[in-house]
């Protein structure tokens, strides 16, 4: 499990493997390499400085194939 935070220092929540999930444990979108996409396969954003999440805004036309969204998790921080 990654951490991952805007570009402005706020968290916005972590990368597990291909999937990414909310502070909170809704998981919003997947990986593909540095770049992440919405359930309905739109660009949502991307990886910058190893745990920033950006969104590139020449990119925001981009689609991958859509996926379903796996259940809401807890979250627990040690």
């Amino acid at each position: 499990m990654e951490w991952l935070w805007t570009w402005g220092g706020r968290c916005f929540g972590y990368r597990d493997e291909d999937d990414l999930w909310t502070h909170d444990g809704k998981h919003v979108g997947r990986f593909y390499e540095d770049e992440v996409y919405d359930p309905d396969g739109k660009y949502i954003g991307e990886i910058r400085n190893k745990n920033r999440l950006i969104t590139k805004k020449s990119k925001k036309s981009k689609r991958r194939s859509a996926f379903s969204q796996h259940g809401q998790r807890i979250v627990y921080v040690q």
